[in-house]
């Protein structure tokens, strides 16, 4: 995972994605690629996937909600079934919302229901 989020360059952010997911606690590690292959495989609502794999973020960092941001959330899936997910940067959903004259109600901390939105 390191290595793919290394390789999407630009998309992650230094400071707020790619060092804190390398801080990660080693025992942390297997519950994080658990829910990974059942937010990119599972074969249950997405919706629920999701917020599984947000809540793992979450309680993987050394500071709790750290992880669980929307790039790290999003890319990999992004990557791995561009045709049906979208990678979430913010800034530029809500730059692209404000041109177009669309309230997004925005959420800071990941979730399935501003995710469906975004994706829309």
């Amino acid at each position: 995972m390191k290595r793919v989020h290394q390789a999407a360059g630009t998309l992650l952010h230094p400071l707020g994605d790619l060092i804190p997911f390398g801080r990660m606690p080693e025992e942390k590690h297997a519950a994080v690629a658990a829910a990974v292959v059942d937010v990119l495989h599972g074969t249950d609502d997405f919706a629920a996937r999701f917020d599984r794999y947000v809540g793992v973020l979450a309680e993987a960092g050394k500071e709790p909600d750290k992880l669980n941001t929307w790039p790290l959330s999003t890319v990999l899936n992004a990557l791995v079934q561009p045709a049906e997910h979208v990678f979430v940067k913010p800034s530029f959903y809500e730059k692209e919302a404000a041109i177009l004259g669309i309230d997004l109600a925005y959420e800071r901390l990941p979730g399935s229901g501003i995710y469906s939105r975004m994706q829309s």
